[in-house]
């Protein structure tokens, strides 16, 4: 059952699309008042991985940027990553997901948020479908997994491509590990001496090392002690590298053969700024693709 939501999402959705909708009861919901303007561009934003390195275009082509407004906050002020799925589907975080609200976009085809290529498109969310047993109010983070459907369909092209799974990962996951996003890449003391996050306007990537289950249980745990990391679960970091706060929903990758495939999405982290610093010892958490 770990993460069928995804085999079910991407068999429905795949290349081609009929119109209709898979049924996960009341949690596939319209995204509410999106405007019907298709061509409406969301406003310039400042808002990305820690110990970063600026990507190329084309090298994670189904990298994808969402600026979206939550029910309970500012509009246009919350960011987090996701994966293309298909030319209207995009994979990120349920926490990202469950209270979004029109206005809500996402980006795809650029490395940079203020560039503007023939690639590069903005859409407006208009359907977020969140996995059926994810809780936002559950200390572990379980299922925090979420489809967002957007119109009009994109295009394929040498800056959007979708990601590519495996079937079983398992043996794979001692090998290093990729992280991009357009998150918080660093800190700095604002006026009152307070830590405050410094944002890049580019697309950034890290190496990292995944991190035995073993050892995350011993460093997440509820407010009684117990360890809240699962088996569908993959800790991932490095000293001074790893995805801080607007990474949620991101990719993490390995490479195999060549080729470059998603196995884990951006869950959480330490919430401590010196921590995120020393990912080597306080990992951050993915959700398990495959």
């Amino acid at each position: 059952m770990r993460l069928v939501f995804v085999l079910l999402i991407l068999l429905r959705f795949q290349e081609e699309f009929v119109a209709g909708s898979v049924d996960f009861g009341l949690l596939k919901r319209n995204v509410i008042n999106v405007p019907k303007n298709e061509s409406r561009i969301p406003p310039k934003t400042t808002h990305f991985v820690i110990g970063g390195t600026q990507a190329r275009a084309g090298v994670f082509p189904w990298q994808v940027y969402i600026l979206f407004s939550a029910q309970f906050g500012p509009s246009l002020t919350s960011i987090c990553g996701g994966s293309l799925l298909s030319p209207r589907h995009i994979l990120t975080a349920a926490h990202c997901a469950v209270d979004m609200v029109a206005p809500s976009f996402v980006m795809v085809g650029s490395v940079d948020l203020e560039g503007v290529t023939p690639n590069t498109k903005w859409r407006e969310v208009h359907t977020t479908i969140v996995h059926p047993n994810y809780n936002r109010f559950d200390d572990s983070h379980q299922n925090d997994i979420a489809v967002l459907e957007f119109s009009p369909p994109i295009t394929y092209n040498a800056d959007v491509k979708p990601v590519k799974f495996l079937q079983n990962d398992r043996v794979l996951l001692w090998k290093d590990g990729v992280v991009s996003g357009f998150g918080t890449f660093k800190h700095r003391p604002d006026y009152f001496g307070r830590q405050e996050k410094v944002v890049s306007r580019y697309l950034l990537y890290a190496n990292v090392q995944f991190v035995h289950n073993d050892v995350c249980k011993t460093i997440y745990k509820n407010p009684w002690n117990q360890p809240i990391i699962s088996n569908a679960q993959v800790c991932a970091g490095a000293a001074g590298r790893g995805t801080s706060q607007g990474d949620s929903g991101g990719p993490i990758h390995i490479v195999h053969n060549g080729e470059t495939f998603q196995v884990g999405l951006t869950s959480f982290g330490t919430a401590i700024v010196s921590d995120m610093y020393r990912q080597d010892k306080f990992p951050s958490e993915a959700m398990r693709i495959s």
